[in-house]
């Protein structure tokens, strides 16, 4: 996944571009540029609020430099991130859309067919199962079984 751009300069953090986060995945990363006041501060918090089932969340991520690697998020519409540092420093959010991925949704599986076993069974026994064909097995006068040179049975179909 390509990284996700922020720019924060006067503690206001803005993304670049149009990135749309899809929900379920953990490999975004959000990159971002800081003016000069945060260079004090090389250990910072990303902050992502949300929000999920009609409630607020946050989550807090501390990170060094300027990468920091996304939540997996589900069941979100958007996230804001914003950043902090040191006990005062503090950015307004980002916005972040995000789309649902197909996991999001609780489902339960479709029903299947009444005679879906049966069908199941019977291609099955299809490929499985052989044409029988009568086989006999040759044998002499005596009744001894005929062998080839290397022992095997000789059998015929029939």
């Amino acid at each position: 996944m390509p990284d996700i751009a922020v720019t924060v300069r006067d503690r206001n953090a803005a993304v670049n571009g149009s990135p749309v986060i899809v929900c379920g995945n953990s490999s975004y990363v959000l990159r971002f540029d800081f003016d000069r006041e945060w260079n004090l501060f090389p250990e910072k918090n990303a902050v992502f609020q949300f929000c999920r089932n009609g409630s607020a969340e946050c989550m807090t991520v501390p990170f060094r430099g300027d990468a920091c690697p996304v939540p997996v998020l589900r069941g979100v519409c958007a996230v804001r991130v914003g950043v902090t540092a040191g006990t005062v420093r503090t950015a307004s959010p980002a916005v972040i859309p995000c789309a649902c991925c197909i996991t999001d949704a609780p489902a339960t599986p479709a029903p299947e067919p009444a005679d879906c076993y049966q069908m199941l069974t019977e291609q099955l026994n299809r490929i499985i199962q052989p044409k029988q064909t009568r086989r006999c097995i040759l044998c002499d006068a005596e009744g001894f079984v005929i062998r080839d040179r290397t022992g095997a049975v000789i059998t015929v179909k029939g």
